[in-house]
C-alpha cells in the first residue's frame, strides 16, 4: 500500500485508471484493451501496473471475478503523472473507449473526447494540483489540515 499520493515531491502516487468502453464492448474485449493499456503504461517510467482487485476501483467499475475488468492501478514515480495523462489520451483515439478516469486520492480526471486545447488546460490543472499537494497518507484521503482559523495571532 502506498504510504502518499504527492507526485511532485518524494512520496511516490498510487493511481487508479478505469476504462469506460462505449457499451458495445464485452468483458472480454475491456479486458482486452485494459492488458494493452497496461503494456504500454509500463512502457513509462512507472513504478508497477497492476489489474485491480475487486475493491480497488471505484463504484460501479465492472467486475468478474477477483479482478475489476477495466481497472488498472498505476505506481506513479515522481513527474511521471503528465506523461501518463497524455499516453492514455493518445491511446485512447482510435479505440472503443468512451473515458479513462484517473483518480489519486480524493482527485480524479476524466480523460474523454474533447478539444486538444481544452483537454490541455484540465491535464495541466490536474497535475498540478497534483504536484503541490501535501503527502499523506493514501488511506486517509481526508480534506487533509484542518480548515480552521488561526487564533492565535500569528500572522
Amino acid at each position: 500500500m502506498s504510504r502518499g499520493i504527492r507526485v511532485g515531491g518524494e512520496a511516490t502516487a498510487r493511481a487508479v485508471l478505469v476504462v469506460g468502453a462505449r457499451a458495445d464492448v464485452d468483458l472480454e474485449e475491456l479486458e482486452e484493451l485494459s492488458l494493452g493499456l497496461r503494456q504500454r503504461l509500463l512502457e513509462l517510467d512507472v513504478e508497477d501496473v497492476e489489474m485491480a482487485r475487486d475493491g480497488t476501483g471505484p463504484t460501479g467499475a465492472k467486475s468478474a471475478g477477483l479482478i475489476a475488468v477495466g481497472t488498472l492501478v498505476v505506481g506513479l514515480t515522481p513527474g511521471v503523472l503528465r506523461g501518463v495523462v497524455r499516453m492514455v489520451t493518445a491511446w485512447m483515439e482510435h479505440r472503443p473507449v468512451r473515458t479513462v478516469t484517473i483518480t489519486i486520492g480524493a482527485n480524479s480526471l476524466e480523460v474523454q473526447a474533447v478539444s486538444a486545447e481544452d483537454q490541455r488546460k484540465l491535464i495541466d490543472a490536474f497535475v498540478l494540483a497534483q504536484e503541490s499537494a501535501p503527502a499523506r497518507d493514501a488511506a486517509d484521503p481526508g480534506p487533509g489540515p484542518s480548515a480552521e482559523p488561526d487564533t492565535d495571532g500569528a500572522a
